[in-house]
């Protein structure tokens, strides 16, 4: 699990270009505790990865502007191995490239309870 019982004030990466599910997750998740930070694409992620060394996990859209969730996962996973990256589609399972290289998967649309229980290992 990411996420256990004093997962309270963690950091959380989400990358995604959609400035409205960007909103939502950042609402959702400060609500339950935790402390989003908002990356727009891949690069933007990259560098917030880089000024935050207390960031405990990624969610991350598959279809990014210029880049795609794969590539942008590789370079994560080149800067931090162990970091936990959950990727955002709302494509089908099986149309994702890099699925079996993620901590985990949500589909869109998704509850912000979603994301918890996927954070938490459930």
């Amino acid at each position: 699990a990411v996420l256990p019982d004093n997962s309270f004030s963690w950091k959380i990466l989400v990358v995604d270009d959609d400035e409205m599910l960007l909103r939502f997750l950042k609402r959702g998740l400060t609500r339950r505790g935790l402390k989003p930070l908002l990356a727009a694409n891949g690069e933007e992620a990259l560098a917030l990865l880089s000024a935050n060394t207390d960031i405990r996990a990624v969610l991350l859209d598959v279809n990014l502007e210029g880049t795609t969730g794969a590539v942008v996962m590789a370079r994560i996973r080149q800067q931090r191995p162990g970091m936990p990256v959950f990727l955002m589609t709302g494509y089908e399972p099986g149309m994702v490239s890099g699925l079996s290289m993620a901590s985990g998967f949500l589909q869109k649309p998704f509850l912000i309870e979603d994301v918890m229980a996927m954070l938490a290992g459930g």
